[in-house]
């Protein structure tokens, strides 16, 4: 029994320690968080967290039962994976481009900002779910880390029959990507406060890197070079 329950605690700390290396890392998710927790502010983060875990609970769940099947198939898919992802990613920043520049155009006709509120309502929570949801079931290095790096998580979760104990390790992970997607967003919606300009060229920004990275994602699945140094 002691055995048992010190092992559930090794399981733990080594899922906590395994899972910074792809909840904290940089990439499309994260910057997702930013760019629509300054137009929503921090429950864009809390609805992109929620939309990644209702993909990624499943889909690891899935993973113990079939890993290596599911790993060799994924690799063979990777290129359609990236180039859908990519595909999402220049369309949402295209949206950010647009919107960014109408907040400029905006904000000369009304220096005050009063006619600049229409902008937002393009966007809703609902999004920022689906964001999360297809930026996690279509990026092919996500679903590979799982694979790779996550795969002691996932033999760990195998080892417990107990469907508290299995819980109890994803939470151990889970945990980190929605408080870090909720700090992200709280920094973007915190932009705000300085002016509707500074938050325009936010947007902006935001879809210019959000573009680099999916740039890098294609040069990675085809060329098998890479951009970005991470």
């Amino acid at each position: 029994m002691t055995s048992r329950s010190t092992h559930l605690r090794t399981s733990v700390a080594k899922t906590i320690l395994i899972s910074t290396s792809g909840a904290l890392s940089p990439g499309p998710l994260s910057m997702s968080a930013v760019a629509l927790g300054a137009i929503l502010g921090p429950l864009a983060g809390l609805m992109i967290a929620l939309g990644h875990m209702l993909f990624e609970a499943p889909y690891v769940f899935v993973l113990m039962r079939f890993s290596k099947k599911i790993n060799s198939i994924i690799k063979r898919r990777e290129k359609p994976l990236i180039t859908i992802t990519t595909a999402f990613i220049f369309f949402f920043s295209y949206l950010l481009i647009k919107d960014g520049l109408a907040y400029i155009m905006a904000t000369r006709e009304a220096p005050g900002g009063s006619e600049v509120t229409f902008i937002t309502s393009s966007y809703s929570l609902l999004g920022a779910l689906l964001v999360g949801i297809i930026l996690s079931g279509t990026n092919a290095y996500f679903l590979l880390w799982w694979v790779t790096v996550g795969l002691p998580i996932i033999q760990d979760m195998a080892y417990y029959s107990s469907a508290s104990k299995f819980l109890l390790v994803y939470l151990s992970h889970i945990w980190m990507d929605y408080a870090w997607l909720i700090m992200l967003s709280t920094g973007g919606g915190i932009a705000r406060l300085f002016g509707i300009k500074v938050y325009a060229f936010l947007l902006i920004a935001i879809s210019i890197i959000l573009m680099v990275f999916g740039v890098d994602l294609l040069i990675r699945a085809y060329l098998r070079r890479k951009i970005l140094p991470f």
